[in-house]
């Protein structure tokens, strides 16, 4: 267990320091754009974050307030992937260098979210007998190792490794089993993996712009947690992030991640789309989908002209005209090719089985006119397009849905959720530890 969650340790490590040294970064790598924000924080001599007599690690971060942000177009990123590294490290380097700018301030480390890399979610159970009777850290650790982490592809990368459940005896849907008492300790997990060489690229590249990676996340989870209210959380909910080169879901049940996954389509492919429509140019395209995109159509669309430029792309040259009805006609099927594909996801999950099945919608491409509603009737679901929760001496600029993201990984520093590596592994309880540090002595010494 220890080796598969040796990156996710270091991650943490380095979280801790840069939270204690006051400064942080937020990095969003996507397909359409490329966000970071400064993160200050208390300067004290030690946050709250300890370690009790059990050994489990409580994680609290203080207060925060964001004091820089920038934002630029993405480069050499497509489907929330790295494909060239050299203008990936060019793009992150622009909006870390303008985020310092702003903060006057420099950043060291930087938490990264991102939206691609095939994920994929695992349910694993594990059983173990209760030492001493009374539930202790020692007790959760071990039913932790006995999840058959082993059977996880081999090539994937673990983001996320979630206890969703405890079970004691015949008690079940526990939230914190310490301090009970009981004979045999399950545990259910959730694990969400991403493919390994895709994370390694992303953290190549924010390592090669002389940044330290002090976690990573996948975006739909983050902007789940942003933009989901607490009911909704609980009860259970969608959340769909309508991003450029994907689209991401992530359900939520009793405050718990339980599925996540994405498709690689999204906004930039609605962009394409009207580019070899009308033969313009991919700003032109972007800026039509913007101003005058929807799925909808009313019984104006047909009068409501929109003027494009000749085939120079000059607006000053000679001018030829489509109507909004045209363009509604070119978005709207692949706006139900997406939906579709959702829907598919969302039967797999097994999204029946939860009390409520509201959805919720966000992300930069889920602003289309109509959107809401023809998702509700594509998805028989209740729909709502939300934009994320306010965090302190964030601008209004960036207050968007298409932010929802990088500001969920922000707000999940101030409440964590709990991983499988927050837990120690059993090597701490039988010497492991010790050892280590007998071990550190020796060669600091001799």
């Amino acid at each position: 267990m220890k080796n598969y969650f040796q990156g996710q340790k270091v991650f943490s490590k380095r979280r801790e320091l840069a939270i204690r040294k006051g400064i942080l970064g937020v990095l969003d790598i996507g397909s359409s754009k490329i966000t970071c924000f400064a993160l200050e924080f208390p300067k004290v001599n030690s946050i709250e974050n300890y370690t009790s007599d059990e050994g489990l690690i409580s994680k609290s971060a203080p207060a925060f307030r964001v004091i820089g942000v920038s934002s630029t177009k993405s480069r050499g990123v497509r489907f929330g992937e790295v494909f060239e590294m050299d203008e990936a490290e060019q793009a992150i380097r622009t909006v870390v260098s303008g985020a310092q700018k702003m903060a006057k301030t420099v950043i060291e480390d930087v938490l990264v979210c991102f939206s691609g890399g095939r994920t994929a979610s695992y349910s694993l159970r594990g059983n173990s007998k209760v030492i001493s009777h009374e539930i202790s850290a020692r007790d959760i650790s071990l039913a932790i190792g006995a999840c058959n982490f082993e059977g996880l592809p081999s090539d994937s990368f673990i983001l996320n490794a979630m206890p969703v459940n405890f079970s004691l005896d015949a008690k079940t849907k526990l939230a914190d089993p310490i301090g009970q008492v009981g004979k045999e300790l399950s545990v259910d997990v959730h694990v969400l993996t991403g493919n390994n060489a895709t994370v390694q690229n992303i953290i190549n590249c924010v390592t090669n712009c002389y940044l330290q990676v002090a976690g990573i996340n996948f975006s739909p989870y983050l902007s789940g947690l942003s933009t989901l209210t607490e009911d909704e959380l609980h009860l259970g909910a969608v959340c769909i992030d309508f991003g450029g080169g994907t689209t991401g879901l992530s359900i939520f049940f009793e405050k718990q991640l339980i599925y996540a996954d994405g498709i690689r389509i999204g906004g930039c492919h609605i962009t394409s789309d009207i580019m070899q429509a009308f033969q313009i140019t991919e700003e032109i395209a972007e800026r039509l989908k913007t101003l005058h995109g929807g799925v909808v159509q009313t019984s104006h669309d047909d009068r409501e002209l929109i003027e494009i430029p000749g085939k120079s792309n000059n607006w000053n040259d000679e001018r030829s005209a489509i109507s909004r009805s045209e363009l509604i006609g070119v978005i709207r099927p692949r706006v139900e090719e997406i939906l579709e594909k959702i829907r598919l996801k969302l039967v797999e999950a097994g999204l029946d089985h939860l009390p409520s099945q509201k959805i919720i919608l966000c992300g930069g491409s889920s602003q289309l006119t109509g959107l809401h509603e023809l998702a509700s009737a594509f998805l028989n679901r209740q729909v709502r397009v939300s934009r994320p929760m306010r965090v302190q001496g964030l601008p209004q600029a960036v207050n968007g849905p298409e932010f929802s993201a990088i500001i969920g990984q922000a707000l999940q520093l101030s409440s964590p959720q709990d991983e499988s590596w927050d837990f120690p592994s059993h090597l701490d309880f039988f010497g492991g530890r010790k050892f280590v540090g007998a071990f550190n002595w020796l060669r600091e010494n001799w």
